[in-house]
């Protein structure tokens, strides 16, 4: 058992064919289990295997509408091949910036939020000689032209064509191209993400069962002007049954999605595409010479969202963690703040809250006459009454962000500490990073003031590039407001670029009618990199 270390639990560096088995990791600071081996330029293989340890991808969650990315290989990266794992109620399954060769094949995505997402990476250095990927120079280190590197990454001879073409063609070399998407199984919210200049011929999506309701959002030819593509629609279904897709509003066949079996009927759809079935029954813990039993184990619940202030009213949802091998769970709740027991109240459905409350929330298991109980999980959510101080923007859920993944953070900065202008500390604030889009390099953030935040007469705030960039030596950002008011969008307040080091600005804005608010951020002229626009922003006040 490895548990509560700082950095790597378990690192395996070099050799082959070694074995990481019988092992239970977690509470670690850093990556779980490191497995590193063979030779690369002979691409001699490592061999190396985890084996009766914990191998499934589930209630993986990150604050904001950002979220988690689940799997994640980014540039520099290719040639991976996704095969045969579980995914359930994660925020994103797959992202990867320009990645090429890329294989996800025979998995199962259930309910999550986001599937899989290819992004184009824009920032053109990343793609040229001397670029800190160093992607020109790692390709000539092998002979990638030549067994067992031209039979092994055939894509590898598209990547040096790309780079032959010379550094004003750097967008074909960010392109991710040459992957495939193939006989999966996806029940969950939005299956398809590519980025605008991505086309459906750069990653080829075939023979899936997709249950979605948003199927893909991009441009099919690459023409760049993207679009999201609905289950149901005609063009939809044309887009996507002519590579033998099946799109379908049903369940695909699953022996019991809620009671967390999911193993497929013969029947299913995905059978009929040549879905293998996953091995359920050999998945789990298992005695061996080592692992001498197999507990009865109940692990906790994930409660969604966590501590939050609402205006209105709040949605709570309850994941269970089913877990290989062992008997389903119950999961039982309160709202009062007591623990929950045998006899609180079963979970059946999501929980919608309109006043302030404390939800406790458990997970019970029985095998026989045998019984266990998870841990306790908690939020808090209050109602949130507008008073002269005002309210905490980052108190409030969003209705919209756009922004870069690993920048865009509540209360905190990007390394976890507190947010820092001018030197001075705020322990409350938001910190968006623009992210690269086809309509410019932005950040957004949309709010409601609804309930009682529809009495709210001004904004407030202090913006600039958060101190944590001094690190870098760069960093900027335009600033500027939004709201609606009678369905109309108006911009009421925009900065100058502010760039990293300035005096922190004071923002005072009048918001009064307004039934929307939306925080923008943009670039400042040379990139995204080191864009940590942040700020303490308070909403309305009662007075004029």
């Amino acid at each position: 058992m490895v548990r509560n270390v700082g950095g790597t639990g378990i690192a395996v560096n070099g050799g082959t064919g070694h074995t990481v088995r019988s092992c239970d990791v977690y509470a670690v600071g850093s990556t779980g289990i490191v497995l590193e081996g063979g030779d690369r330029k002979p691409l001699a293989r490592g061999d190396h295997t985890v084996e009766n340890c914990h191998n499934y991808f589930h209630n993986i969650h990150a604050p904001g509408k950002l979220g988690c990315f689940t799997v994640y290989p980014d540039l520099p990266c290719g040639g991976i091949h996704l095969y045969g794992n579980v995914f359930y109620d994660v925020d994103q399954v797959f992202h990867s910036n320009s990645g090429r060769g890329m294989v996800i094949e025979n998995n199962l995505f259930l309910d999550c939020r986001r599937g899989l997402r290819f992004q184009v990476w824009m920032d053109k250095a990343k793609f040229c000689e001397g670029g800190n990927w160093r992607m020109v120079e790692r390709l000539a280190e092998v002979a990638y032209d030549r067994p067992p590197y031209s039979t092994r990454y055939p894509a590898l001879a598209q990547l040096a064509r790309d780079f032959a073409k010379g550094e004003d063609h750097w967008l074909e070399r960010a392109l991710p191209r040459d992957n495939l998407i193939c006989r999966n199984v996806s029940l969950g919210e939005h299956f398809l993400a590519l980025g605008p200049q991505a086309s459906l011929d750069h990653v080829r999506v075939e023979r899936n069962v997709i249950a979605d309701p948003v199927v893909f959002t991009g441009a099919p030819g690459g023409e760049g002007t993207p679009r999201t593509y609905r289950r149901g629609d005609a063009a939809t279904q044309a887009l996507f049954q002519a590579s033998g897709n099946v799109l379908t509003a049903e369940d695909p066949g699953f022996a019991d999605l809620a009671g967390q079996d999911f193993r497929l009927s013969p029947d299913s759809p995905a059978v009929a595409l040549g879905f293998q079935p996953i091995p359920f029954a050999d998945i789990g813990l298992r005695v061996d010479d080592v692992r001498a039993a197999v507990p009865l184990r109940a692990p906790r619940p994930v409660l969604i969202p966590g501590d939050r202030g609402f205006t209105v009213a709040v949605t709570v949802l309850l994941r269970p963690t089913p877990v290989p091998g062992q008997p389903p769970c119950i999961l039982r709740y309160t709202l009062d703040g007591t623990e929950p027991g045998p006899g609180s109240a079963v979970y059946a459905a999501p929980l919608t809250l309109t006043d302030s409350a404390t939800v406790k929330a458990a997970s019970f298991v029985t095998r026989g006459t045998e019984s266990v109980r998870s841990a306790t999980v908690t939020s808090s959510f209050m109602r949130l009454v507008l008073r002269a101080g005002g309210v905490p923007l980052g108190d409030l859920e969003e209705l919209e962000l756009v922004g870069h993944a690993s920048g865009c953070r509540r209360d905190r900065n990007h390394t976890g500490g507190p947010l820092v202008l001018g030197g001075r500390s705020f322990a409350r604030g938001i910190l968006l990073h623009p992210a690269e889009g086809p309509d410019g390099n932005i950040g957004r953030m949309t709010f409601a003031l609804d309930g009682d935040l529809s009495r709210a007469k001004r904004l407030t705030a202090l913006v600039g590039i958060d101190d944590s960039m001094h690190a870098y030596g760069r960093g900027s950002a335009g600033f500027a407001v939004e709201v609606r008011r009678q369905g109309a969008w108006e911009r009421v307040y925009e900065s100058d670029v502010r760039r990293l080091g300035d005096t922190p600005l004071p923002v005072d804005v009048q918001i009064a009618g307004a039934d929307r608010l939306r925080l923008v951020t943009t670039d400042g002229g040379d990139g995204i990199g080191c864009d940590h626009a942040a700020g303490p922003m308070f909403g309305g006040t009662e007075g004029t």
